[in-house]
């Protein structure tokens, strides 16, 4: 898998990953990672060869959804005369989306294998985020209990399984199936140790589409047709859904019973207080009242927008939401002690509508239509990052839905980016660069 990668980019790629948990506080939070994929732009950018006519065409699409995003903002901002920091901080989200992807194309350019190094770099990342944690990250730490759980050993144990399963990915049938293997047990451990039910849900899936993966690319690389014909699609998703609906059950019987840990039990009780109860939109909205409390704002201004950072106080919305939707133990006791401050949004998509308004809100669609490009392509054809892509695009979007938009997504989608403009992976196959799986 890394035989004759470049040295230099190898060890670059690595740090990158490395010091994505590292924080500083520049106009807002700014992973050391990234300021450092940010220094070495102009390197790339000096050895930059020319866009093809196809490439311009996707680059087009990408500028497009970009624009959209921005011009929203600047509309929004203009109209609430919002405060120029909340209107610099919102502006600087598609910005710095742009600045991942003109890193990633030069790195995807020089050898696309370049990507499978960062999951390495994330082990340490993980590491150093639960020895020397920052900022809220360090109040969940200390906390102990469930926060120490999710935000400490969970994307400790995440990282490892993401490193072992892209490395031993592609060597050969058995070992990819392996990848899958370590997904779905990376779930069964995250819902005993009592962690984050989406974390669990996010790792599961991440198998399923793994396996999903080998079964469509065991044939030649050649026979593109064949490899995603209707018949295939419609198992696959057919498969997806028996997966699925087999897994919400056997979490709720095996959280009812207290199988999953007292800390799962107490959640699938609690959720029996809310509106939807335990079914499976009661499983994905628990505990997010702040994104019906966006959808509630949306409703009354669905055109222009709040302005950026606008959801942080919206305390009327929320406790809309919560009485609309009911909640449980734990969102009250979270009311009690002001610990969201009656914030709405907790969606990308919601949130970059309630914010910048419904222009902004076509950019993400826009955008998310491209990332999803990536991702079908990547489990249709031959390739060695299906392991890695997979889970950042299956975990990006579950944050689309239900999580606000973070450091880290900033260089996702500059990835995703990065790789639809470049075709990826389809010109790797054409190029014959990849090469069939090994049995």
């Amino acid at each position: 898998m890394f035989k004759n990668l470049p040295i230099g980019l190898s060890v670059l790629v690595f740090v990158v990953g490395a010091c994505r948990s590292y924080d500083l506080n520049v106009i807002g939070r700014m992973p050391l990672g990234e300021i450092v994929a940010f220094a070495t732009i102009p390197f790339f950018i000096l050895k930059r060869r020319a866009f093809s006519p196809s490439e311009k065409k996707r680059l087009f699409v990408v500028c497009g959804a970009v624009g959209l995003w921005l011009l929203g903002v600047i509309i929004s901002d203009v109209l609430v005369q919002n405060v120029f920091l909340s209107f610099l901080r919102g502006a600087l989200k598609p910005l710095f989306c742009v600045l991942w992807m003109l890193f990633f194309v030069g790195i995807v350019r020089k050898d696309y294998r370049l990507i499978a190094v960062l999951p390495f770099g994330f082990v340490v990342a993980s590491i150093q985020n639960f020895l020397f944690p920052q900022g809220w990250t360090a109040q969940h730490l200390q906390s102990g209990g469930y926060g120490k759980i999710v935000y400490g050993y969970t994307p400790m144990i995440v990282a490892v399984v993401l490193a072992c399963a892209t490395l031993v990915y592609f060597r050969s049938r058995v070992l990819s199936v392996l990848s899958g293997v370590l997904f779905i047990g990376l779930g069964v451990i995250v819902a005993l140790l009592g962690g984050s039910r989406s974390a669990a849900g996010v790792a599961a899936l991440v198998g399923l589409v793994i396996f999903c993966a080998i079964y469509i690319q065991r044939k030649d690389s050649r026979n593109i047709r064949r490899m995603f014909s209707k018949s295939k699609l419609i198992l696959m998703a057919a498969l997806l859904v028996l997966m699925s609906v087999s897994i919400y059950y056997v979490y709720v019987y095996g959280a009812s019973e207290g199988m999953f840990g007292e800390a799962q039990r107490k959640k699938i009780e609690d959720q029996g207080n809310t509106i939807f109860g335990r079914s499976p939109i009661g499983l994905l909205l628990d505990g997010r009242a702040p994104v019906y409390g966006a959808i509630l704002a949306i409703l009354d201004n669905p055109y222009s927008g709040y302005g950026s950072w606008s959801g942080v106080g919206m305390a009327d919305y929320y406790y809309d939401a919560v009485v609309t939707v009911g909640t449980d133990a734990r969102e009250i006791e979270e009311i009690s002690e002001s610990f969201r401050g009656g914030s709405v949004g907790h969606s990308i998509y919601f949130g970059v509508w309630l914010e910048n308004g419904l222009i902004a809100m076509i950019g993400m669609l826009v955008l998310m239509s491209s990332i999803t490009k990536v991702f079908v392509d990547t489990v249709r054809f031959p390739n060695i990052l299906v392991p890695i892509l997979s889970y950042l695009y299956i975990g990006f979007l579950w944050s689309f839905l239900f999580s606000p938009f973070g450091t880290s997504h900033r260089m996702v989608v500059g990835l995703f980016f990065a790789l639809y403009i470049l075709g990826f992976p389809r010109l790797n196959i054409q190029n014959r660069s990849m090469g069939i799986m090994r049995v």
